[in-house]
């Protein structure tokens, strides 16, 4: 019997008329030299975490989303594992339409570079100013009659916002 590790899974039938290359999507998992790769990127560097928390602390938030958007373009260019990893996935939801797939990749990338943004903004916000953003909630009076009664209580949220958060 064949290792795991040399083992070939054939794509699903329908991935296999996909007019982009999804070779990749369908090998044995990356190896540690592959994962080097994508996490050892010139922008997973502490120099660069540093100056972002440097700046979203003094910076006002719609300057740096501008800044983190044209990062997150740069970074698209450069990041290839990650580009292509990202790419395979929404060839699934996007069908053959390459300027869709082009274009959520990029949107994709934009939209990290804010979520990081707001991580490096949340790490300078100060007690007064996280009650501030956050005193508006609705519905604590059923939480509070639940905890009163000694009653078990289910919380369900949509995802919104970061999750890095």
């Amino acid at each position: 019997m064949a290792s795991s590790r040399s083992r070939q899974i054939a794509p699903p039938p329908a991935a296999r008329s996909f007019p982009l290359s999804l070779a990749h999507a369908f090998r044995s998992p990356p190896n540690s030299l592959e994962l080097s790769a994508i996490h050892h990127h010139w922008l997973n560097r502490g120099f660069f975490y540093k100056a972002a928390f440097f700046l979203a602390s003094r910076l006002p938030r719609q300057p740096l989303y501008w800044l983190a958007a044209g990062i997150g373009e740069v970074s698209r260019l450069f990041m290839r594992p990650a580009r292509e990893g990202l790419e395979t996935n929404l060839a699934r939801i996007a069908g053959g339409d390459r300027a869709a797939i082009i274009r959520l990749s990029r949107a994709t990338f934009r939209n990290y570079g804010t979520y990081l943004v707001d991580l490096a903004r949340f790490q300078a916000l100060s007690a007064a100013d996280v009650e501030r953003i956050f005193s508006a909630l609705e519905g604590v009076e059923h939480f509070d009659e639940a905890v009163r009664r000694g009653r078990g209580i289910v919380v369900v949220t949509g995802h919104v916002g970061n999750w890095e958060l």
